[in-house]
Order: C-alpha cells, then structure tokens, then sequence
C-alpha cells in the first residue's frame, strides 16, 4: 500500500521533469545548420515580421554553435548513425549548452517558425512551395524531439513502475519514511536530474519468517523459524527486461546486516539477550542470510514479504 501511494505521489511530482526536458541529440544536432541558415532567410525575407531581431540573432549563434562540425548523414541508421554522429561532434555538450541550445529553440518556435503572422507574410513573399521548403529542416527537428521526449518519458515511467510497482518490494512504515521523507534529497535514493528514479532504498525492516534445520536434529528433518533485524541497501535493476517476475533478471536485489535475538522462534525479540550478528542477501523474492556470532553459525533462508502490510 505505502508503494502505491508513494508511486502516485513521485509520478505526480515528476510530471514536469519527465515532460519538460528535452533531449539534445546527435539527431538534433546534425539538423541545427540547416535550422540556422533556413532561418536566416526567414529572417532576411520578411525582416519587418522580427520583433526582437537582436535575441532570435542571439538564439541563432547559441544553436549555430551547439551544431558547430554537424552534418546531417543520410545513410545508416540507430546505433551506427549515433556513433557518426558522435565522431562528428568530437565532444559531448555541456550541460549549459544543452540547457542554451534548448531555450533558442523554444524562443525560435514561439517567435518565428510557429508565428502565424509572419509565416502569413512569408508565404506572401515568397510563395507557399519556398515556405514549405525552409521550414523542412524545423518540422523535421520538431519530429524528431516529440519522438525522443515520448520514448524518453516511457522509459521513466518504466523505472518508476519497476521501482514502485507491483513487483516491487513491499516497504514497512519505517523504510517509507526513511527513504521518501528522509533519503530522498540525495539522487541513488530520489529523483535523478533526467527525472528518473534513483535506483536504491534503504532496507530497514523485521523479519519472521526466516527458516533453518536445527543443528540437534537434522535425521528428524525439523525446522526452526527465525526472527531478525534486517539493515542494509536495496538495489533496483531499472533496466529494460529486468523485474518482470523471472528469477534470472528480478527487479532488485538487497544485502546488509542481520541481527538475531538469543531465541529461535516466530515473532521473538530479535535485541533480546545476547545478539546473533550476520548478513543477508537478496536476489528478487528469493533471500538467503548466515549467522556467524554467537555460537551459533547457520544458514537462513525465506522470501521477501510482509505478513502484516506496512509492518512486518
């Protein structure tokens, strides 16, 4: 229950950074020549239409810039155009140029290439074949960046389903307010700059269920029943194929310490008398631990759940 509401709120938050930001790609960027002369001649055919000529100038340098060495390649496609494109550029954009070259184009699509008035005068200067011919390369981009935002959106969404879906695992009281109210200022546990969730959580959490043979009587094949501390990490596997239910690629996996009381049994102290100290480890549902204080070394096994939602 804490997950699924915690899954609303996060995805609630997250609406403006999942949506907003957009990707400046080798694609994009192979089309920001062609963008900047097209719109010059925008600009030289129709001068009177230009509010603001010094800022759609200044926007024109930012993006002539960011796709400074850039040609658009024709031929080749995915991940080998990508890799030309890179070998191209020499250099990935700095953050500031992306967050630059993001903010003239939203100014040039506001001001000029979506501006009714002057695309009216355009077509009147120079004809409606020519208009359609120089804005080509800005419906293009705009393609191409309402594809790259929607497939970017989906797999953060997806992240957000692995990390707080139904297969996810379930958090007591504690680890909700320990990773939601106090852990999420830092990204691994939060949100990350692109939007997406951090991948890790805090496991804090008392355990019933796990099992082991009793030493004394292994012929008898008797089981005893474990309660322990649990304090450790969990790491989500936000990955395309991972965390849907098979064994091979689970959503997360989880490891830290284990803390057992004095007495074996269901629903015992675990900081009762003298502590058993040991680790756990998690691959999915399944999780092992092993005990290796107290005199008493042993193997532990159970699986992930909560016998009583939000607590235990």
């Amino acid at each position: 229950m804490a997950k699924r509401i915690t899954f609303f709120a996060v995805l609630f938050i997250a609406q403006v950074s999942l949506f907003a930001q957009q990707k400046i790609g080798p694609d994009t960027r192979a089309l920001f020549p062609a963008v900047v002369e097209n719109t010059r001649e925008i600009i030289n055919a129709v001068p009177d239409a230009v509010a603001d000529l010094d800022t759609v100038n200044f926007c024109l340098e930012l993006l002539d810039k960011a796709g400074e060495g850039c040609e658009v390649l024709e031929t080749g496609a995915g991940f080998k155009t990508t890799l030309l494109h890179q070998q191209r550029f020499g250099k990935e954009l700095t953050n500031r140029e992306v967050q630059e070259a993001d903010r003239a184009l939203q100014y040039l699509k506001k001001y000029i290439w979506n501006n009714s008035a002057l695309l009216s005068q355009l077509e009147t200067a120079v004809g409606d074949e020519k208009t359609d011919q120089l804005l080509a390369p800005m419906d293009k981009l705009a393609n191409i960046q309402t594809r790259q935002a929607r497939d970017e959106s989906l797999k953060r969404l997806d992240r957000f389903e692995q990390k707080y879906g139904p297969n996810s695992a379930r958090l007591n009281v504690a680890e909700a307010v320990v990773n939601y109210f106090i852990l999420r200022r830092f990204d691994a546990f939060g949100l990350q700059r692109d939007g997406s969730p951090g991948p890790m959580e805090m496991v804090l959490a008392y355990t019933t269920s796990y099992f082991s043979y009793e030493k004394d009587a292994v012929e008898n094949n008797d089981v005893i029943f474990l309660s322990a501390v649990e304090i450790g990490l969990r790491y989500y596997f936000l990955m395309a194929g991972w965390g849907e239910g098979s064994y091979l690629k689970p959503g997360y996996c989880s490891f830290g310490l284990l803390i057992a009381g004095e007495e074996n049994g269901f629903l015992r102290n675990p900081l009762k008398g003298d502590k058993r100290l040991g680790a756990f480890v998690s691959w999915g549902s399944l999780k092992c631990g092993y005990l290796f204080t107290g005199g008493d070394q042993r193997f532990l096994i159970t699986r992930q759940m909560q016998l009583l939602p939000l607590l235990f």
